[in-house]
């Protein structure tokens, strides 16, 4: 595996800019053939950027005509913007809403995996109509704030006290910084080689400000809304390891059960790898293979459809 941190991407990848007010949204579209007619849209996560996850496109073995669509989110990777900071989420959504008509101009149909608190940004988008997918892949979403390093009742009037004094563009006083962990006890992967890779990132990863966990904390609050998940139809399978720690594995759980009482006779299914860790596509190879058969089952459920 290439450390295509890195790398220059390969001729493949169209490296491409949308503005979005002051900002300059960095994002990437891979085209194996000329004969694309299906998109995978890969939403990455925080602190996550465009190349980070470029040999997954090999992993997956994408047929021709399906191509790939990723971003970075504002304020991280080659993006501009405040890092880890935003007033609302409706702004990663704008990004996405923008970024996808940029790159997919004629409207050809996606699937979507979203990560970590691009999970977050995927269901939200779907909630608010402006993301339209076949299907949802999840790795690991953001759906429940955990209560480190500060419990809920700490946190949010926190945050929101801290928003109305004109200070929520300041940082959560915590380790946050992926370059002060180490191996040992990390929460993130099983794999020595994975995590230094990410240690070895060119965009150095900061904790989040005040605003952002506002946000996040409102935002969580529209997805587990009991009329928005009745609402919710859009096929979706979740994949998470029960050594989950840096979202909350049980909010994820309580999700994906409120989609299947509210939603009978839908598709959505949750996998729970066990011993795995946060980062499923980062992850060793004994869970990083169970996460790349998944996906790579969906893809071909997309491609041909089981008849029933």
């Amino acid at each position: 595996m290439n450390n295509l941190l890195i790398s220059p991407l390969s001729k493949p990848w169209d490296i491409q800019y949308v503005t979005r007010g002051k900002e300059k949204i960095k994002f990437a579209v891979y085209r194996p053939s000329d004969q694309v007619s299906r998109f995978l849209v890969l939403i990455n996560g925080r602190n996550e950027f465009i190349e980070k996850y470029s040999y997954v496109v090999d992993d997956l073995n994408l047929p021709d005509d399906c191509g790939l669509i990723t971003w970075d989110h504002r304020g991280q990777g080659g993006s501009t913007g405040q890092t880890s900071h935003c007033e609302t989420f409706d702004t990663y959504i704008d990004d996405a809403k923008a970024v996808l008509e940029s790159a997919n101009p004629h409207g050809l149909p996606y699937v979507i995996l979203g990560h970590s608190m691009g999970g977050l940004v995927s269901v939200y988008g779907i909630i608010k109509g402006h993301l339209k997918p076949d299907f949802l892949l999840l790795s690991a979403p953001f759906l429940g704030m955990p209560e480190k390093p500060l419990p809920h009742f700490v946190a949010r009037p926190l945050a929101e006290t801290l928003v109305s004094m004109g200070l929520g563009n300041r940082y959560v006083r915590h380790k946050g910084a992926l370059k002060k962990e180490v191996f040992l006890g990390n929460q993130k992967t099983h794999s020595r080689q994975m995590f230094e890779r990410m240690k070895s990132s060119p965009y150095p990863a900061k904790s989040v400000t005040y605003a952002w966990v506002r946000a996040a904390f409102m935002t969580l609050d529209q997805v587990h809304l009991e009329e928005n998940i009745r609402h919710f139809k859009t096929p979706t399978h979740i994949i998470a390891g029960d050594k989950e720690t840096v979202v909350d594995l049980e909010s994820i759980q309580t999700w994906i059960h409120k989609l299947q009482e509210l939603n009978p006779g839908k598709q959505f299914e949750l996998t729970v790898l066990r011993g795995a860790k946060h980062e499923l596509l980062s992850e060793a190879k004994y869970y990083y293979d169970q996460t790349l058969v998944i996906i790579k089952n969906t893809l071909q459920e997309w491609l041909h459809p089981r008849s029933i």
